[in-house]
């Protein structure tokens, strides 16, 4: 199965709008998130998922590019940095990632809302788009299996 330019497309858009809807609860402190559950709520989702949506991306780049695929998101990386997708620093921050990620979702109940206040110190972030500079659709169609994969990569590694 090739990367398909609407897959990319619209998981950077999913992407682009967590970031969003995270950056809209900003200036938050951590005792406003204790105190407000509802807010702590929408955060750790928020979080929660643009964390998925960004592993679906490098799930879909080695399963198109690579014929890999992969049974947990903390396995996503470091196949990615074999691959030369991403960098050594680029994968140890989704490592992290992949870590956070699962103990919003496994662990949900202790949850240490100094590292969700982290996470949310998104406002240095770029915007994820679909139109960067080198279009979606000319990454898919590029030749070149890592190299392509490179570029693709850059495009979601911008959320991070």
């Amino acid at each position: 199965m090739p990367v398909r330019a609407e897959i990319v497309r619209k998981k950077l858009l999913d992407i682009g709008e967590s970031l969003s809807r995270l950056r809209s609860w900003l200036p938050v402190t951590v005792d406003e998130l204790e105190s407000d559950l509802m807010l702590q709520w929408a955060v750790e989702h928020g979080l929660q998922i643009a964390a998925e949506v960004l592993f679906d991306v490098g799930s879909h780049i080695l399963a198109g590019e690579f014929q890999e695929s992969v049974d947990e998101y903390r396995e996503i990386p470091g196949r990615l940095r074999a691959r030369a997708v991403l960098s050594e620093e680029t994968a140890k921050r989704l490592d992290g990632l992949a870590g956070f990620r699962n103990v919003l979702v496994h662990e949900y109940a202790d949850v240490d809302l100094r590292r969700v206040h982290a996470g949310l110190a998104l406002d240095s972030t770029p915007p994820v788009s679909p139109d960067s500079d080198e279009g979606v659709d000319d990454l898919v169609r590029a030749p070149g299996g890592a190299s392509r994969a490179r570029r693709l990569a850059r495009c979601f590694a911008l959320s991070l």
